[in-house]
């Protein structure tokens, strides 16, 4: 199959991933360009496990896993498959982590000198605008160390640096869990736009339900099992008590409603 603007990046069939346990069970999924999916669900309900599959970091136990017309047999170091879907793509979580010893450019500097593109002077000369981007101002910031960040500010460091390379996918795992709520609206809207900027699919795990209604997309996830998979383009087809719903008590009669609305087509 040649990869079209009509065919998903990413296709998952029948994937399942054991631990001590299943965590993930025969899951299909299509993902396609400059899509915005949040995923939701309550802890432990294998949000995570699919954001570190679908970002080339833990192998499926069962099934089958395409990225860009390349199937992805192992997440080895050398498996030049998933060389190029962690090259390719991006990922953001919730620890604000960036090189402690390094200021804020330099940190912009690693993550292109790690994707091979340092020497790619457009990427250079796009720092400042990526800094303006994330609502930080490259003359004062730049030169800053990270100990000198607030929370905030580091995560929106991050975000710089993840979408500085231009990723085809930007997966983030509850990027805002560590901020507080004001924190968080900025820094959504943020990867939002962003991603939005520079053409880029986002997959969100999240556990804010204000988060996830601002997404195109809407996965739920419980006990490693899709339950519904519904598109909110129009940004009313499920409200934010729905996911709280959800995440408290996934079995309730609301989800069946989802379910049951017009669903994503696999």
């Amino acid at each position: 199959m040649t990869l079209t603007k009509n065919n998903p990046i990413v296709l998952l069939e029948n994937c399942s991933k054991n631990y001590d346990k299943p965590v993930l069970k025969k899951f299909d999924l299509k993902i396609y360009e400059k899509e915005k999916i949040a995923i939701v669900g309550r802890s432990g309900s294998g949000k995570s496990t699919l954001l570190n599959i679908l970002a080339g970091y833990t192998e499926i136990s069962q099934g089958r896993y395409v990225y860009c017309d390349s199937e992805i047999h192992s997440v080895a170091k050398n498996n030049q498959e998933a060389i190029k879907l962690r090259k390719e793509c991006a990922f953001i979580n919730q620890n604000n982590v960036l090189f402690r010893n390094f200021n804020v450019e330099e940190n912009l500097h690693i993550v292109l000198s790690l994707k091979n593109k340092l020497k790619n002077k457009q990427y250079i000369e796009n720092i400042d605008k990526v800094l303006n981007d994330v609502n930080l101002d490259p003359s004062i910031y730049k030169k800053k160390m990270p100990d000198e960040l607030s929370g905030g500010e580091r995560q929106r460091v991050n975000i710089a640096r993840a979408v500085i390379t231009e990723p085809k996918i930007l997966f983030c795992d509850e990027p805002t869990g560590s901020l507080d709520t004001h924190s968080s609206n900025i820094v959504i809207e943020i990867i939002l736009n962003c991603c939005e900027k520079h053409h880029s699919t986002i997959m969100l795990v999240t556990h804010s339900p204000s988060a996830a209604c601002l997404c195109d997309r809407i996965i739920g996830i419980s006990e490693g099992q899709k339950i519904f998979d519904v598109s909110n383009k129009n940004k009313n087809n499920i409200k934010e008590a729905d996911i709280i719903q959800f995440i408290c008590k996934p079995n309730s009669c609301n989800v069946t409603k989802m379910s049951k609305m017009k669903e994503i087509q696999n």
